[in-house]
Formats: C-alpha cells, structure tokens, sequence
C-alpha cells in the first residue's frame, strides 16, 4: 500500500519557509502516526537534514529537565543541544514520539511532560531546528497541557493523521486479492486505520472472509492463528508460558517493555519465532509487543483466563492512568466472551465510591461504544436515574441510538415518561434523542401534547433543537396549535424561525416545505385572529437579515412539488384578504403589490419560492392534471397571472398556441412583470412562445399588440409614453423575414435580457409598429 499522505504533508510543513517550529502530529491509536513521522525524516535527511528521535514510552523514570530526558535517553544532555551539536548550525528536526506516555490522561509518567516542555522553548532559540511531537488525538484533547500548544498559533501548528479514505482501502485489499465487497461494512471501516488493516493481511486467505467489529475481534484471530505457528517453538510452556511472564511484569511495572531475560527459560528458538511471527520486538535487553494496542489486549486476555476480578485489580493496584487501558480492553473483551460479566464488573465499578473518575470515564467509553441490548440498559436503569457523579453520562447514553433502542426493546420509555419521579430526565433525554430517532420520540411524546405548560415547553425545545425529518409530522401539528408561535433557533443571538427550518432543508427538504407551509398558514391564522389581514410582517419572522429568505429559496428549489402543494394555497389565501379591485384591472395590492427581481426579503422569498417551484413542474403541470395552471390563468389576481405568465414561459415549445391564445385573450396579461419593469413576465412569454406558435396565433397576437395602449400610457405626461409598451412586448418578436424595428430611442431594451431592467421607461413613441408587424413564411 502506497505511504500515508500525511508523510508528505509533514514534511512538507517542515521545509516550508513559512512553517511552525513546531508541528503537533496526532491521530487515533493505530493510524500510523509513527510511519508517517518516519518517512517525513526519511525525506528530510535525503535534504541533509539532521534528525532525532525520543520515544517517550521507553523513557521509565521522571524526568522533570530535558536534561534529566537525554540522561535517560543516553544522549547526555538535553536532546536538542546534543541534535544542535550534531547538525552544525545545519536544519535539524526532532521527533518526540509517543508523548501520550506523558499525558495526565492516559500516560504512566505525567511529570516528564515538563522535559518535553522544555525542549520546545529550547528549540525556539535555534533558527534551522523544527520538534514534531507525536500523540494520540485523545490525550491532546484531553490533557490541558498538550491542548494549549495549540493556541501558540504562530509558533504550534498541527496535523492530524485521519482514517484511510475508503477508496484506498478497498484498492488495497484488493490488490492483496480480497473481495472488498465480500466484507461488512463494519469490517471494512475497522480497516480504515492502517494498524488494523496490516493485522488484517496477516491472516489466512479464509479468516480474512470472517466480518470484524472491533480490534479485539481482529486481535482474536490474528492470535489464534499465530499461537498455532510458534507453539512448538515456545516448548513445553506453550503460549501462556511465553506471553503470560510479558504481561504481568508490564501490567505491575507500568511499562511498555520487558527484560528479555522473561524469555530465556525458553527454547532459545522461542524468542526469534515470537520476533518473527511479528508478535513482539526485540531490542536487545529488552522486548515488548509490536504495538501498545496489542499488549492491552493480551493482557485482558489473561486476566479474564485467570477470572481475576476487575474491581479489586483497579483498587489494589493504585488506580494510576496506566490503568485506563487495562480497564478499557479487559471490559471490550467481556463483551465478547461473557456478556453477563461485563454487565456485573462494570456496574460494580460505576457504585463504587473507592473508584477514581478518570476510570469511570473508561466504563462510561465502553458503554458509549457497546452495541447495548435491553439487558444492558435494564443494568444501569437505576444508576441513571440514581442522582450519583455518573447519571447523567448514564442518562446521556439513551440520546445514542442504540441505547435509544435498548431502552425501547425493554418497554421503559413510557412507563419512565409516565412517572413523576422520572419524568424530567427522560423528557429531556428525548430533546436530543429525536436527532437520530425522531419518528419514535414524536411518538412517545404525542400523548403529551398540550397537556401541561412545562411539556409544551419540552417540545418547544424538541423543535428547536432537533428538528429532524421524523420530527416533521408533530412540528406541522404543533404549528397548527399554536404551540410554537415565536419558535426560534436555540443558539445565536440574530436566529430566527428559519434558523430551525435551515437544518432540516438539507436532509429533507421536502419536509421543509411542509413545516414552512404550516408555519405561513399559522401566521395568516394569528393574524386573521388579530383582525390584520396582512401577516408579513409582525407575523412572520423577518429577523436576522436575509437569511430566512434564503433558506425559503433553497427549499423551494430542493422540493418545488411540496414547496408549490404547501405554499401557493397561503398565497392565494393572503391575496384574497389583502387584493382590491379598482374596476380597471386585475386585483391587486397586498404584500406583493410591489415586486422586485431577486428580491429575498422573506415575503419576496415566499412567492419567488412559488415562482421558482412552478417553473421547476411546469412540464409535470402541462402533461398531468391542469388544475393548479388552469386557476392561476383565470385568477382575478394579477399576481397568479403573474406566476401563470412564468409558469408558460417555461413550456412554452410545448404549450406555444395555448400560451399566445391566452396572453392575448386578456389585454391585463399582457401588462404582467416586475415594479421597475410592468411588462417584462409578458414579454419574456411573447419571447418564449412566438417562435413555436402557429401562424394564426402570431398574427392575432400582432393585431393584438398594434391595438394596445394601456391607460398608463395614455395619461403619463399627456400621452407621450404612447407605444412604450407596444415596443417592450413586439421587440420580442420573431425577427427572421422581418424588416428592423424602428430606433426606441432611450427604451435600452434588450430581447435577450434574462432578467427585467432597471429605469425609468422611454418616452419615445415607435410611430411605424403597425407597419413592422412580422409576417413568418409557412416554412418557419
């Protein structure tokens, strides 16, 4: 498999002229942190660099100076005065490895971190020398030391050593001849980390067929199949004899490594067979397993083997953080192999009071990680509910889908919501709960509804921060109760409404424009109440700039079908309490008596979100039913002329002589636009139409347009305007067979414009349009 991208990127920030003197390279146990910082210097010194290397694991004593650390490492002074001596002035680079060993979260000599502290000061003071420290993302995160290098941001910069991408890996295995879609899917991402996937091309061809869940189970076989190759070679002692001796005196002294005298009472072919089946290194003196990961579960191994008891094990032997992962692997490995057990040590662990935090945040891990059954929740229920140091991480683990589902498979989430005693927790549990299982919650809670100001309260909450699609059905229903009037988004200060909605558009959109489609005809409810006839905008939320007109756009666009069947019902509505007739022409006024191109204020968005959701079904709209196109052709209002007028415009070369027959059947359809342009949704349907119509249609049009003066026209400054409209609409004509149009002075009018323009009209009067009617040969 081809080297870790990272490698380059590391070295890469070395070389930089404008990099950090010191690079934080982490990532997740087994992710090839060590390889990746290997091949960078790998590259450096092919650039004559100087580089070294301080593995902090094998380091056992405090050291508390960086002094004190090149002692231990045999260096004789502190790393970088014996790197600086070394490289001459020259660049050089240190690599401290392993520094979670001195982590306050999972590291066996926390104090040694001050030697490494030191050592960063002292490389700042040589220009050419960089220091990469190598840690677990956890303990980065989880160490306040270690975090706050990240805030030196002009001196610390980091580089995270992520999962294999998934298109690697399955070009890996298949390049090992492995089937990668034979594989489970949780296989395949236990092998996105590099340690596991090397694990994985150690097994037989027919165990590599067998689905993996977790490292142990990986481990499991890996062993059984290695022990099967060297136990002649360990003699009489067999496996245990070899690796038993190994884990104890790693597990009393808190270290990674053993004296390699363990393994002399061995064949002497014992210690080079374990060395060569790749199950531990061997540095002379002393030997360990080939990664920490592996001596953890060896070690769970043999305590279950033994039926030590875990409690007692954490209590007796200090509780240090070495411990942590002792804890962690010896309860993983009960989980497969004796599932009772795990359930009795861990919940004998979480009532002790004798137990440090930091260990029972391990258990807590476990549990956050166990694919848990109704059992398993069934163990901790009371400690949850109990009130102790650790309920609410136990309560939070219901917020997890499958202890969500746990707790269902054992028939307690109604009686827990129906008891007074526990009511609050878990209603509260089921705000957050509803983000992953929102279809079961909306359930749960239905009986609740209205039932008390402290559950509308909870289910205010619900919507407000977690809206999720199988939230949509009760979020509709409370809307039409009224039970979220003034809803607003939970966190910033400028959220609004459309703050709740926005989550929601991008996972399912289409129930977006259900619960915005309540929302409106929720507002018009209020406001008809109030005796307003208009709602926007005292009842709908026009807060927080234009980001609820945006987020309207972008639904209407994800979900035109649904946008169009919850919405135009609320338009046509409002236009009905808000639009007059003044004897003239269509009905008009209401909110969007004044209409602008682009415009996303939230009332704009409303109708331009129709307007874009017709346009995107126009052709469902002609060839299925008629309905929606047909009321909208014959409507009194001339803002659904208006969006019948767009709505043609899109089908025009199929709807062409049923377009032209009805823009000239109306002389109010030809007068349909924007306010800084009246006539340009009429013209862009005569652009649109006109050269797929017959030629009858075309001609009655032109004898139309060559009649038509809109009053407008006759009354603005005594007539001049005359024939400005005749113009707009006629210059959208066909021009092929026909003579130039005459000049329109200063109209500037563009037939290609995708938009409306901006201005004032011209008042120039085109005198020779009735001469200039175009006149199509039957060939075009």
């Amino acid at each position: 498999m081809a080297a870790q991208p990272e490698a380059s990127l590391l070295a890469d920030r070395l070389t930089a002229h404008d990099g950090r003197p010191v690079v934080v390279l982490h990532g997740r146990a087994g992710s090839g942190k060590s390889t990746v910082a290997a091949e960078a210097v790998k590259h450096l010194i092919e650039l004559d660099w100087t580089a070294a290397v301080v593995r902090m694991d094998a380091i056992d004593n405090v050291c508390r100076s960086a002094a004190a650390l090149g002692r231990a490492a045999e260096l004789g002074s502190s790393p970088i005065d014996a790197l600086a001596l070394a490289a001459r002035n020259g660049p050089a680079v240190l690599v401290v490895d392993q520094l979670d060993a001195v982590s306050t979260y999972s590291g066996r000599i926390p104090d040694s971190y001050e030697a490494v502290d030191e050592m960063v000061a002292q490389a700042g003071t040589h220009k050419e020398m960089k220091i990469v420290l190598v840690v677990r993302s956890a303990d980065l995160s989880a160490d306040p030391r270690m975090r706050s290098l990240l805030a030196e941001e002009g001196k610390v910069e980091q580089l995270e050593v992520g999962h294999l991408d998934v298109a690697a890996v399955r070009a890996a295995l298949a390049d090992f001849g492995v089937e990668p879609n034979s594989l489970t899917p949780d296989t395949l991402d236990l092998l996105r980390v590099p340690l596991h996937l090397a694990v994985f091309f150690r097994l037989e061809p027919e165990s590599r067929e067998l689905p993996y869940r977790t490292l142990p189970d990986l481990y499991q076989q890996f062993t059984h199949e290695i022990r099967g190759l060297v136990e002649d070679d360990l003699g009489s002692a067999g496996w245990h004899g070899a690796i038993a001796p190994l884990v104890t005196y790693m597990s009393e002294h808190e270290t990674l490594h053993a004296p390699s005298a363990l393994l002399e009472r061995l064949p002497r072919r014992a210690r080079p067979a374990l060395v060569s089946a790749g199950v531990v290194r061997d540095d002379g003196d002393t030997v360990q397993f080939f990664h920490e990961t592996y001596f953890d579960f060896s070690f769970a191994r043999e305590f279950v083997a033994q039926g030590l008891d875990l409690h007692d094990f954490v209590l007796h032997s200090g509780q240090q953080l070495f411990r942590r992962a002792q804890v962690r692997q010896v309860l993983e490995h009960l989980i497969g192999v004796d599932r009772r057990r795990f359930r009795t040590d861990a919940v004998r662990l979480l009532t002790s009071d004798a137990i440090r935090t930091n260990l029972l945040d391990v258990v807590i891990g476990v549990l956050r990680s166990l694919p848990a059954s109704a059992d398993d929740w069934l163990a901790i229920e009371t400690l949850a509910f109990g009130g102790s140091r650790r309920s609410g991480p136990l309560l939070a683990l219901l917020t997890m889908p499958a202890w969500f589902d746990a707790a269902d498979s054992a028939g307690r989430w109604e009686p827990l919501l129906a008891d007074s005693a526990t009511a609050t927790p878990t209603a509260n549990v089921l705000i957050t709960a509803a983000r992953e299982r929102g279809e079961r919650v909306a359930e749960l809670v239905q009986p609740f509804i209205g039932s008390s100001d402290e559950w509308t309260h909870r289910l205010r909450s619900m919507v407000e921060w977690s809206l999720s699609p199988g939230l949509v059905d009760l979020t509709v229903d409370l809307l039409h109760l009224g039970l979220l009037d003034g809803a607003r988004g939970p966190i910033a200060v400028n959220s609004n409404f459309w703050s709740i909605v926005a989550g929601l558009k991008d996972v399912d959109a289409a129930g977006a424009a259900r619960v915005v489609g309540a929302y409106l005809h929720r507002a018009r409810d209020r406001a008809q109440a109030d005796g307003v006839a208009n709602p926007f905008p005292e009842y709908i939320d026009s807060s927080g700039g234009a980001g609820g007109g945006t987020t309207i756009i972008e639904i209407a666009t994800a979900a035109p079908r649904q946008y169009l069947e919850h919405v135009l019902p609320f338009i046509i509505a409002v236009l009905d309490d808000t639009t007059a007739d003044d004897g003239e022409g269509l009905r008009t006024g209401g909110p969007w008596a004044y209409r602008f191109y682009g415009a996303h204020e939230v009332d704009d968005a409303v109708l331009n979100g129709v307007d874009i959701a017709l346009r995107a079904t126009a052709h469902e709209l002609w060839i299925g039913p008629r309905t929606v196109l047909e009321e909208l052709c014959s409507s009194e209002y001339e803002v659904a002329r208006f969006l019948a007028c767009r709505t043609y415009a899109v089908i025009a070369d199929q709807a062409a002589d049923e377009a032209i027959d009805w823009l000239g059947s109306d002389d109010r359809n030809l007068t349909l636009g924007w306010q800084d342009s009246s006539a340009w949704a009429s013209r862009q349907l005569v652009e649109a139409a006109a050269p797929h119509c017959g030629d009858g249609q075309l001609d009655a049009l032109c004898i139309r347009l060559l009649e038509y003066y809109p009053t407008w026209e006759r009354k603005a400054d005594k007539g001049r305007a005359l024939g400005y409209s005749q113009y707009v609409l006629m210059s959208a004509l066909p021009t092929a067979g026909c003579p130039p149009m005459p000049d329109a002075g200063s109209a500037n009018l563009n037939a290609n414009s995708p938009a409306p323009p901006s201005g004032r009209p011209s008042r120039s009067k085109p005198t020779s349009l009735a001469r200039q009617c175009p006149k199509r040969r039957a060939s075009t």
